[in-house]
């Protein structure tokens, strides 16, 4: 296996490359320390398995599947992919599989809840591989900063807010510093980096992920907190939003970049 240390995006709401597939959705391939993951699959089989192919990326050869929650944007090319790759150790909440529902009622959970069932749920941090870590839901220390209004869970015969207890994030760990990874920061990506922090107490070199600030009014409270954690790059997409990206750009600067489909981010990057 050639020594890559990279985040490939299978798939993210907007593509810029001739060829590749764009949807509402996130799928991250990363390799890392001779470890090849797929963290989310997607919405759609064909948009996952169409830009995988054609980014080069071999789906049979993944060692494990990480799920950030179980929302039918992240889960959706699961079972292709369990097709393609029968083998790989799944890490998924059992809660994820718990039905998920919109405002309007719209069920939004996992297609297939039954792949749960085949995977690994973790209720604290987790090392599943030389460096790699499982960060599963910590507390909102910044309670400003969360976005679980509007969606609902089925729990013991009832439908009530969804707490996103099934949320987890990938951090990855070298040479003194950690990256973060995250699906869409449904508990707020500052409570994420925060319980990072205070799990690992290392500075933060890279954060990729989807924020979910599309719908927030006032970022400004967020993006300070952002800028307090030093973080030397920050990779936005899918529920961030376009928008919030120009704007915590604009606060930010030039180390916040938006990771769209077909982009590849170099880990531990001088490090």
């Amino acid at each position: 296996m050639e020594d890559r240390q990279v985040i490939i995006t299978l798939v993210e709401n907007l593509v810029y490359s001739s060829g590749l597939s764009a949807e509402h959705g996130l799928s991250l391939y990363i390799e890392f320390n001779d470890v090849r993951i797929l963290f989310d699959t997607g919405q759609t089989a064909d948009c996952l398995l169409n830009n995988s192919a054609k980014l080069g990326v071999d789906l049979a050869l993944v060692d494990h599947c990480v799920i950030s929650h179980g929302h039918y944007d992240h889960t959706g090319g699961l079972a292709a992919f369990r097709q393609i790759n029968p083998d790989c150790t799944l890490w998924i909440n059992k809660q994820a599989a718990w039905p998920r529902y919109s405002l309007k009622g719209d069920y939004i959970g996992m297609g297939q809840p039954e792949l749960a069932d085949q995977a690994n749920s973790v209720a604290q941090v987790t090392e599943i591989a030389s460096g790699i870590f499982i960060l599963p839901a910590g507390p909102l220390q910044y309670p400003d900063d969360q976005h679980m209004s509007g969606f609902f869970m089925q729990k013991d015969g009832q439908r009530q807010p969804d707490d996103f207890m099934d949320e987890q994030s990938l951090v990855l760990v070298r040479d003194g510093a950690m990256q973060i990874i995250s699906g869409c920061s449904h508990r707020g990506i500052t409570n994420i980096i925060q319980y990072a922090i205070d799990s690992f107490n290392l500075p933060v070199e890279l954060v990729v992920g989807g924020f979910h600030l599309r719908h927030d009014k006032d970022i400004s409270a967020t993006a300070t907190r952002l800028d307090s954690f030093g973080i030397r790059r920050l990779g936005v997409s899918h529920c961030t939003g376009v928008e919030k990206y120009v704007e915590l750009r604009g606060i930010l600067n030039s180390h916040v970049f938006y990771n769209h489909t077909g982009h590849k981010t170099e880990l531990f990057k001088d490090h």
